[in-house]
């Protein structure tokens, strides 16, 4: 009896075994077995401008101050260059043309008592009193008669009178005081040096207030600073084109 059941005992055994390992080693189907999730390439894009901007977020300030030192400059070089044409260089290019010969006390003679001085803008304008001088001089062999002007400023302010000085302090008195004590120093003066030009002969400057010196000053740093502020302003803006006002909304009031 024990001899017949072992056959049947044995098949049991195999089955059950082949069950278990069918089990143990069964296939998981693909779809079950789970991988570690992948970024999206929308949140890697995300991620990578975030990390760009990071990178960058420290030049911004340094461009933004670049940029409006730069505008600054250029802007205001432009209108110190346009004040200082006025001041300087218009009547540097004049002034330039007289050149220094011999002068000689001729007489003089008063004009006017009262000439208000040149500042239009002030409604209390002071005045001083206008005395034409006469001085002459040889220039190639040639005698000439000329009016005195003590520099280019009283020159073109008051050359259609002749007014040799003029004397713009607060007070009329100081300035009655200034013209007799120019009067009284140019009689005392036997030969001076003055300043006369070939195409207006009749016209003499006792003083030249502006030389190449004042010309280059001028010229040379208003003007060297444009240029320098323009040229860091277009290597900035090839640079960065603008982009770093670009996330912001400036609104002006």
């Amino acid at each position: 009896m024990h001899n017949s059941h072992g056959p049947l005992i044995a098949t049991f055994f195999e089955v059950d075994q082949r069950e278990q390992k069918q089990l143990d080693g069964r296939d998981v189907p693909e779809a079950v077995v789970t991988s570690p999730a992948k970024p999206s390439s929308s949140a890697t894009n995300v991620s990578a401008k975030w990390r760009a901007r990071s990178r960058t977020n420290y030049l911004d300030p340094i461009l933004k101050i670049t940029y409006l030192t730069c505008a600054t400059l250029i802007t205001t070089t432009f209108i110190v260059e346009c004040i200082l044409l006025h001041l300087v260089i218009m009547p540097y290019c004049h002034e330039s043309g007289f050149t220094p010969t011999e002068c000689a006390y001729k007489q003089a003679h008063v004009v006017l008592n009262a000439v208000k001085c040149e500042n239009k803008c002030s409604k209390d304008r002071s005045s001083f009193r206008c005395i034409r001088v006469i001085v002459t001089y040889t220039k190639l062999g040639k005698n000439y008669t000329a009016n005195l002007f003590d520099n280019i400023a009283t020159y073109q302010h008051y050359h259609m009178l002749g007014c040799a000085t003029s004397s713009c302090h607060r007070q009329n008195a100081a300035n009655h005081a200034w013209v007799h004590r120019f009067h009284r120093m140019i009689r005392r003066s036997v030969k001076f040096t003055c300043y006369t030009h070939e195409d207006h002969i009749n016209e003499a400057l006792l003083h030249k207030f502006y030389g190449p010196a004042t010309l280059f000053n001028t010229l040379f740093w208003p003007l060297g600073l444009l240029s320098l502020s323009t040229v860091c302003l277009f290597v900035l803006w090839l640079y960065d084109r603008c982009r770093v006002w670009g996330d912001e909304n400036i609104v002006i009031a």
